[in-house]
């Protein structure tokens, strides 16, 4: 497959967030259906590296806006933000990672 075949997924996997985007725009109820979604494919083991490579491209996506606008603009333009946050463990070294999807005054918790 080579390199022209991940550009062209990297593209369509763009192309599948501004799709998702725009989606969630209109409304705090879009995007947390849309959100509902998304954990549903991160929680199927059939779609869930499918799920991951999306969310990560979401995230860049959040975080380049992020870079270019106020910190709150691309939680008011699609009603959501993503924030990780890392929980520490008495007994263990080791951190995990947990993702917050947070819709208006709601948040969901992702395992990573």
């Amino acid at each position: 497959m080579g390199s022209v075949g991940l550009e062209e997924d990297a593209g369509a996997v763009k192309a599948a967030v501004e799709a998702f985007l725009e989606r969630c725009a209109p409304s705090g109820d879009a995007a947390y259906g849309e959100l509902r979604a998304l954990l549903a494919r991160l929680h199927d083991p059939a779609t869930r590296r499918q799920a991951r490579v999306f969310l990560a491209e979401l995230r860049r996506r959040q975080q380049s806006s992020s870079d270019d606008d106020d910190s709150g603009g691309f939680f008011r333009r699609f009603g959501f933000r993503i924030q990780e946050l890392h929980k520490l463990r008495c007994q263990m070294s080791m951190s995990s990672k947990l993702m917050n999807l947070t819709h208006n005054s709601s948040t969901v918790s992702l395992h990573a």
